[in-house]
């Protein structure tokens, strides 16, 4: 009996189990996919026996491929989806962490993998009917606090009459963005700093928002006002003219707070400063003890408010100084008649 496998010949071993003897061969080649095994015998008669099987060689491992999470991800969640496919013919198991997972026409999903705080290892392994194996790994970070965000400068309730202010703080945490009010400000060593925020008149309130790389935000604000308008000029009330004393009150109204700074002026000489008074909170101010020179003074006034805006020059008021008593003449009867 003479016995070929796909043509190789086969060791015959008469008087075997079946009927009429045994076969065997070693190291039959094979290519990878399927395989068709062709058994030939001939007997001594020249009889020719066939009998075909077919045999699959699969020699590839599984391809993971890992679509959610991303390799080295921060996240706030401790609960994610893990999502991917394998490319596999034949597959026989996957497993997540070592947890057996179902395969659906070649894509796997986990809803609500539980995480750590901290660095985290998500292990994917699938094998094939073959015995083949592979696995895939992704790391990432699971980071739920928040960082904290202090603003040093400017103070709050800082009242100033510059548009643009230095902004700067810390940060308890590195690799993150901070913004002030949408600003994107520059961070470095935990520090973060705007060098010119632009103000609107009035009150802001500047917000710094600190994002982390897990998407955690933490926020710090504080309140500035900017007034940059003028306060309107003085109004000094006016004075009894001619004055028959040679000190005067100098009185009137201006905004409620400011310094008011009085001068005075004599015919053609310039306006000399004769004293700076506070406006109360009711908007009036006064000046007591002021010696007017002989003849006409002038006197003007001007606002400075707390931050420094200065008003226009007030409305001048007049006075004229006389002291001089009238000379009398007696013109009848004569003197000593």
């Amino acid at each position: 009996m003479a016995v070929t496998v796909n043509g190789y010949p086969a060791v015959f071993t008469p008087g075997g189990a079946a009927a009429g003897g045994a076969f065997s061969i070693s190291e039959l080649p094979l290519t990878e996919g399927k395989n068709a095994i062709t058994v030939e015998a001939k007997d001594r008669a020249g009889n020719i026996g066939t009998s075909i099987i077919n045999v699959e060689l699969d020699t590839l491992a599984p391809v993971i491929q890992v679509s959610s999470p991303v390799q080295g991800a921060f996240v706030n969640t401790p609960r994610i989806s893990v999502t991917g496919s394998v490319t596999e013919i034949n597959p026989d198991g996957l497993w997540v962490n070592g947890n057996p997972i179902t395969l659906t026409s070649g894509s796997f999903s986990v809803a609500d993998f539980q995480l750590t705080e901290g660095s985290n290892t998500i292990t994917i392994k699938a094998k094939d009917k073959a015995g083949n194996e592979s696995t895939a790994t992704v790391s990432l970070t699971l980071d739920t606090i928040a960082p904290s965000v202090t603003i040093t400068a400017p103070a709050s309730g800082l009242l100033t009459k510059t548009p643009q202010v230095a902004v700067s703080g810390t940060v308890t945490e590195t690799n993150l963005t901070v913004s002030i009010n949408s600003v994107a400000a520059l961070v470095s060593n935990q520090i973060y700093s705007v060098s010119s925020y632009t103000l609107t008149e009035g009150r802001n309130t500047l917000v710094a928002t600190a994002v982390d790389r897990a998407g955690n935000s933490g926020q710090a604000s504080v309140s500035v006002t900017l007034d940059s308008t003028p306060p309107a000029p003085p109004v000094i009330s006016p004075l009894a003219t001619p004055s028959p004393t040679p000190i005067v009150i100098v009185s009137g109204t201006a905004e409620a707070g400011s310094a008011i700074s009085i001068y005075t002026a004599t015919g053609q000489a310039a306006a000399v400063l004769v004293g700076t008074v506070t406006a109360s909170t009711q908007g009036s101010f006064s000046l007591a003890n002021v010696t007017l020179a002989e003849g006409t003074t002038t006197f003007t006034a001007i606002a400075t408010d707390s931050v420094g805006n200065t008003s226009d020059t007030s409305a001048p008021v007049s006075v004229q100084k006389d002291t001089t008593p009238p000379v009398i003449t007696v013109t009848s009867p004569p003197n000593n008649s």
